[in-house]
């Protein structure tokens, strides 16, 4: 197979359609795997240069309906309010640690892409790090009051990019299973959608237990497929060697059932409080 086959990132460049784009994906996988490693790679950073710009399109949507909605409320207030400048809401420690999150993601996918034991796990390092600023960065926003406009665009986009970047590769380097990577990118997808139009209806969903478990066996079985090799583990009273990809692919398979049932209750209760607005 020749390297100048035409592939999805080169068909949807120009009109990216995300459902279209992830069954083209999986259409042309068998012939990716026969490219040579630096047009696999070539590839790999279109998908993720597409999914960042589709991501970044429903984000912003949503960012906009904020942005109007919160200058309108500012405007019929009679006191003015002393807000920062976009630029310092950017610089904030917070946000500097979103902006992070995001730039790893390149080095991550490029990581993984060179396929050696040191490589992966350096990636999976770096994959962890990246993960959890997830936590810290809401937890310093809240601690030092900086809360912002751009912080509530740019986190759960760092989640999202972070998490189909490397289910993409993990996808064509076949250590996932195809129906796997289907439903946790399509749950990922959806539920941003679901967000967005929730918020654009002024809806307050509030975030349950069952997708903190989602992300927390799904950002800690990705980390394990990363990695991908089998290491001894000494405890002392114990000995034995595991195989990170087997950990990591039972993680993923109790991330699928969390990431299911954790979408339904989230379309349940977005069901439930527009009848409540409506009624």
């Amino acid at each position: 197979m020749k390297d100048s086959a035409t592939f999805p990132s080169q068909k949807f460049i120009s009109t990216p359609d995300m459902y279209s784009f992830l069954e083209t994906v999986f259409q042309t996988r068998p012939r990716f795997v026969n490219l040579s490693t630096k047009s696999k790679t070539v590839e790999m950073l279109k998908l993720v240069k597409i999914s960042t710009r589709l991501l970044l399109k429903r984000q912003t949507g949503a960012m906009a309906r904020f942005m109007e909605e919160n200058h309108t409320k500012n405007n019929e207030s009679s006191t003015p309010k002393n807000s920062p400048s976009l630029l310092g809401e950017l610089t904030n420690l917070p946000n500097l640690l979103t902006l992070g999150r995001i730039f790893a993601v390149p080095v991550v996918c490029a990581l993984m892409m060179v396929d050696t034991p040191l490589a992966s796990f350096i990636a999976a390092l770096t994959f962890g790090l990246a993960a959890a600023t997830d936590f810290l960065d809401g937890f310093l926003a809240r601690k030092l009051n900086q809360i912002s406009v751009i912080g509530k665009f740019l986190d759960p986009l760092a989640d999202k990019l972070i998490v189909l970047a490397v289910l993409l590769v993990l996808l064509n380097m076949e250590r996932v299973p195809l129906w796997l990577a289907v439903i946790l990118m399509a749950r990922e997808i959806t539920i941003t959608g679901l967000r967005a139009i929730a918020s654009s209806e002024g809806l307050v969903i509030a975030a349950r237990s069952l997708g903190k478990y989602k992300t927390a066996f799904q950002l800690s079985g990705l980390a394990a497929m990363i990695v991908h090799s089998s290491y001894i583990i000494n405890l002392g009273f114990w000995e034995s060697e595991v195989n990170l990809h087997t950990v990591g692919l039972v993680l993923l398979y109790f991330a699928f059932f969390f990431s299911v049932t954790s979408a339904g209750d989230y379309f349940l209760g977005f069901f439930r409080a527009m009848k409540n607005k409506r009624s």
